[in-house]
């Protein structure tokens, strides 16, 4: 009896010692995990920015052929890509102003060109509208960022 009492008491201290090695494995485990997670993260950032910066691209070439609706789009992809408030506050910014170039494109069609060929789309008092929207969310971003606060004032 003694010697199955001895055996329970060993196998308990080899229990122990065992679950003791386990919380080791178990931290080196989260560590390395923590450490996996953190580069991946970085590669995730790193590659969320290097689409919303193709998007930017795309949206710069558009404004640059004053094909605004274009450079609207490409912007508003590239914001759902942006990671940092610098991005985002960069692209509401050139967003702001395509909307605002696209609002004075549409209202400088007269009115006779337009009753031959329906214009469809957003109503320019909408666009200029959110126009403002953009630059105000832009200056809570970057309180410091004067061409945001322009915006605001020129539209």
């Amino acid at each position: 009896m003694d010697e199955e009492i001895l055996s329970d008491d060993e196998q308990r201290s080899s229990a122990e010692e065992a679950s003791n090695g386990d919380e080791d494995r178990d931290t080196d485990v989260s560590d390395a995990a923590m450490l996996a997670m953190t580069s991946s993260s970085q590669q995730v950032h790193e590659q969320l920015n290097a689409v919303a910066a193709k998007h930017q691209a795309r949206g710069d070439e558009a404004a640059q052929y004053k094909e605004w609706e274009v450079a609207v789009r490409e912007y508003t992809t590239a914001l759902r890509y942006a990671v940092g408030p610098q991005e985002e506050c960069a692209l509401l910014s050139k967003r702001s102003e395509a909307l605002c170039k696209l609002c004075r494109h549409i209202r400088s069609i007269p009115a006779r060109t337009s009753e031959r060929r329906a214009l469809y789309g957003q109503d320019p008092t909408q666009m200029a509208q959110l126009a403002l929207k953009d630059a105000e969310k832009g200056t809570q971003l970057q309180p410091t960022n004067a061409l945001l606060y322009a915006r605001q004032v020129n539209w």
